[in-house]
């Protein structure tokens, strides 16, 4: 399919089973798609479209813009190696931003002519770009892997503790997405994951990947220009079987914290929306959270959606931060699996994750969920 070229996304709408609030399918339930990464900007700044990927047709992921009231979409990319769930709008609406295998890519929404921005160099080609970008798109940090410390993932999870055990050469790029110039701002012998920068740019969060009970420290902050490396959070209780766990962090939008959910013991068990200072490191306990997986603030911080996780609930939640009360919003119903990519064998854990996340107005929220058969984009209405 061309870039540009438009499609018509076969969907239908429903009145959920539990709290009768109006969702609206915008795929079909016939073959993938999904929409980007949790913290990442997806949608318009008008609330009316959103960036999914789908692998319609042939088989190959590509990045459309979805109409969601009409499912009319234009197509965004045509790239055999697409990263599809690291496609972002800018705030604006003026481009995107998008991974192919070692390279990122800028596209203007006006006319799609396109840029490459960045190529990972040798030897440090591991993993596909994995970036974070202020909220300006005015500069970007990446983490790259060397390409001999993978494991591959041969169904999933399997290599998610083997690939922390690896202890991965892994260093923090920042990149300057202006002019094109990139600097090493940090490397390790440790696994590194999520980078994602401060909104106003002041300030660079990543973690340490692995499995939550047996990181060292999962939450790290670093200055753009490498100095200041700090750790997060420190542990409580040495790793372990019933060690304390957290991640799956993210930025408030006013940049004022960094956000995210800590278990005493057990995954999904006695959990607590926490915030955390990037300058005093100081933790506030915000409240407790039902047995859910991924957060994710609306622009005001008032309110937060989350995905209940696979096993515990299969339920959206919404978090009213004034009241410390949760609620349910709607079924996602998602089996929260593992995908195999029928083209290239490659396992994807990501898939079939809800990773709800609001509309810039607040009063929509997009989340993914398998619940009638493949992959498919789901909106609910607040």
């Amino acid at each position: 399919m061309r870039v540009g070229q438009t499609v018509l996304f076969a969907g239908g709408t429903y009145q959920d089973e539990k709290t009768g609030r109006p969702v609206r399918r915008l795929t079909p339930p016939s073959f993938r798609s999904h929409h980007q990464y949790f913290y990442l900007n997806m949608w318009t700044p008008d609330s009316k479209r959103v960036l999914i990927s789908s692998n319609r047709e042939d088989g190959c992921y590509r990045h459309y813009l979805v109409e969601i009231e009409t499912g009319e979409a234009v197509c965004l990319t045509d790239a055999e190696e697409l990263g599809h769930h690291f496609g972002e709008l800018a705030h604006d609406g003026s481009h995107f931003l998008y991974v192919t295998g070692p390279e990122l890519r800028r596209r203007s929404l006006a006319d799609l002519t396109e840029e490459t921005v960045y190529v990972q160099p040798e030897p440090w080609t591991g993993r596909s770009v994995y970036y974070g970008a202020t909220a300006s798109h005015a500069r970007a940090v990446m983490v790259e892997m060397h390409r001999d410390d993978v494991v591959p993932a041969k169904t999933g999870w399997d290599a998610f503790p083997k690939q922390f055990e690896a202890r991965p050469r892994c260093r923090l790029v920042e990149l300057d997405l202006a002019s094109g110039e990139a600097r090493v701002i940090h490397e390790d012998r440790c696994w590194l994951g999520h980078p994602n920068y401060r909104p106003d740019g002041r300030t660079i969060m990543f973690c340490h990947e692995g499995p939550w009970d047996r990181v060292d420290s999962r939450i790290w902050f670093v200055d753009p220009d490498g100095s200041n490396l700090r750790e997060g959070r420190r542990r409580e209780r040495a790793p372990g079987e019933l060690a304390e766990r957290w991640g799956h962090e993210y930025w408030l939008a006013d940049s004022s914290h960094a956000a995210y959910v800590y278990f005493p013991e057990r995954y999904g068990v006695d959990g607590t929306l926490r915030f955390l200072d990037p300058e005093t490191l100081t933790e506030e306990v915000v409240m407790p959270v039902p047995p859910c997986s991924h957060f994710l603030s609306n622009r005001e911080n008032t309110h937060v959606v989350c995905d209940g996780e696979a096993g515990l609930s299969d339920d959206l939640y919404l978090l009213d931060l004034a009241t410390k009360t949760s609620a349910e919003l709607c079924r996602h119903g998602s089996s929260m699996k593992p995908y195999i990519d029928p083209r290239t064998g490659r396992a994807n854990t990501q898939e079939a994750h809800p990773h709800p996340c609001f509309s810039p107005d607040g009063r929509r929220v997009v989340f993914t969920s398998d619940r009638e058969g493949e992959p498919a984009v789901y909106v609910v209405e607040m």
